[in-house]
């Protein structure tokens, strides 16, 4: 039983929960039951009902996922593509994206520049992290950068 545990876990590429895998475990046993008697494959309804506690759907579920195999990024899928090719950058930048937020950065610059001495427009900048590196600093660590006091920063 260890044996067929141990192959069971590591043959996969992705591994399974172990609760799906006993459910399957009980799955194919029951199946195994009632094709001992007769001639022909047991339906899902028959195969839930000798197990008991899952409906004939969920028997279908576990089947399909165990069958199911992992299929690589790299896989072709017609004119020199990739399956990954189809997958999108969550971490890219739509081009919308991008120009809204350079178009507001452009008009937080103008604002700044109306409002606040260039002073008070680099403290802004450094605390809040709208400069290039777009990296926050604490108040102590902006005082420190441009030689002012932790009060002249935060007031």
């Amino acid at each position: 039983n260890a044996l067929t545990r141990t192959i069971r876990e590591q043959s996969r590429t992705i591994r399974l929960p172990s609760r799906v895998q006993t459910v399957y475990a009980k799955i194919v046993r029951a199946k195994e039951e009632l094709r001992a008697g007769a001639a022909f494959n047991p339906t899902d309804e028959e195969v839930a009902a000798l197990v008991g506690d899952i409906s004939a759907a969920k028997v279908r579920q576990v089947v399909e996922l165990v069958n199911r195999r992992a299929t690589s990024l790299d896989a072709p899928s017609g004119d020199d593509l990739t399956v990954g090719d189809f997958l999108p950058d969550e971490r890219a930048e739509t081009a919308q994206a991008e120009m809204v937020q350079s178009m507001l950065q452009r008009d937080l610059q103008s604002v700044m520049t109306r409002y606040l001495t260039e002073e008070e427009a680099k403290v802004v900048q450094m605390r809040f992290g709208l400069g290039g590196s777009g990296e926050t600093m604490a108040v102590k660590e902006v005082g420190e950068a441009l030689g002012l006091s932790f009060h002249r920063v935060k007031n």
